[in-house]
């Protein structure tokens, strides 16, 4: 994930006291809204939910959330070749 990206979302974080869930759009831009918002219904995906994180924790989130993310997407598009059984 970009570090600007990350910049940006820990200054927008920090002012807000209480909890912020984190969503991934269709542009696969992350933004954020209280946690009782369900953004699922306008096609976002949800991230994670966090209060006030550092730089270091959120890049560390996101970094290992958007990998899985890709990971999963490669094998379900068929780019990532399953695992073969054995006979």
């Amino acid at each position: 994930m970009a570090s600007a990206q990350v910049s940006r979302l820990v200054d927008e974080l920090r002012l807000y006291n209480g909890y912020r869930t984190l969503w991934l759009d269709r542009r696969g831009y992350v933004c954020h809204s209280e946690p009782d918002d369900e953004l699922e219904t306008h096609g976002y995906t949800y991230l994670t939910t966090v209060m006030r994180p550092s730089y270091d924790e959120l890049a560390a989130t996101l970094g290992e959330l958007l990998r899985r993310r890709q990971e999963a997407m490669a094998v379900a598009h068929g780019v990532v070749p399953l695992l073969a059984a054995t006979a």
